[in-house]
């Protein structure tokens, strides 16, 4: 007689995929690719924030040299990881909700790719102004997505000050959409600062044109499986800093590095089966 086995006991994240709480969003971001929720962190948070992103933003300048080597480089306005130059930047990825949110997608394995902070200078051109999906190269389309943005207004989102631009349902498609396609599916967001648009990282979006007089700022989150790598090795970098935060040390992708040898990784496996079946005797 054939033993019954649980044909999902390898492929727990097919059980664990059970969180109702944020179905309407999710609907949003499989039909549209993104999803905008207003008012999301307190206008405290965000106004401790604009002073600390100037200080690390001249002091990226300073590292290569001056503004006219990062205009250059097309790096001008993009304050990259400043989490790593501040810890106060850990707050909006570690945020529980915003990590529910992520997680009712990816369920419990995903990774921080990339924390970079945008500046949208009035009557200015920027790298960013141009049509792009965040995976450069990836020419596919996923209905699950593989990675999502988490994109923090920190100073309000409109027309006026070159909000963010998206083609609706074009993380479906692969191929360019043409002109008309575009314009009949345009959403350019209206967002009060500390809102944040969840977008399926295969989405179609832009930088819009700021006439307003004054620079719009916000901050770029990309999550992503751990089959993707982070933009810089952060553990290095941070020389383990935070390695006994379990939040934080998953998130940066401590749990995830290359075993560089096999009892390396059958350790892992085995401190993985310790922490969830128990110390083996």
């Amino acid at each position: 007689m054939i033993e019954q086995t649980n044909i999902f006991e390898g492929f727990p994240d097919l059980i664990k995929y059970s969180d109702t709480r944020w179905t309407k969003e999710r609907a949003k971001l499989e039909e549209d690719g993104f999803f905008i929720l207003n008012s999301f962190f307190d206008k405290e948070l965000i106004d401790q924030t604009m002073e600390r992103l100037n200080l690390i933003n001249q002091r990226q300048i300073d590292e290569i040299g001056g503004v006219e080597n990062m205009r250059m480089m097309k790096e001008e306005n993009i304050i990259r990881v400043p989490f790593l130059y501040d810890d106060f930047f850990l707050k909006f990825f570690t945020n529980q909700t915003l990590l529910e949110i992520i997680k009712s997608v990816f369920c419990d394995e995903f990774i921080l790719l990339v924390q970079n902070a945008l500046i949208n200078e009035p009557e200015k051109s920027h790298n960013a102004v141009k049509w792009h999906k965040d995976l450069p190269y990836q020419h596919f389309s996923s209905k699950q997505p593989i990675c999502l943005n988490a994109l923090i207004a920190l100073t309000d989102f409109s027309p006026k000050t070159g909000s963010t631009c998206f083609v609706k349902g074009s993380h479906q498609i692969v191929e360019a959409p043409s002109d008309e396609e575009i314009s009949s599916n345009l959403y350019q967001v209206e967002a009060p600062a500390g809102s944040v648009i969840i977008f399926n990282s295969l989405t179609l979006h832009k930088m819009g044109h700021n006439s307003s007089g004054k620079s719009r700022y916000a901050i770029n989150h990309i999550f992503g499986t751990p089959v993707f790598k982070p933009h810089f090795n952060f553990r290095g970098m941070l020389n383990g800093k935070y390695e006994n935060d379990p939040v934080v040390s998953k998130l940066l992708d401590y749990h995830y590095s290359i075993p560089e040898s096999v009892v390396s990784y059958r350790k892992r496996r085995l401190e993985k089966f310790n922490n969830s079946h128990g110390a083996v005797k």
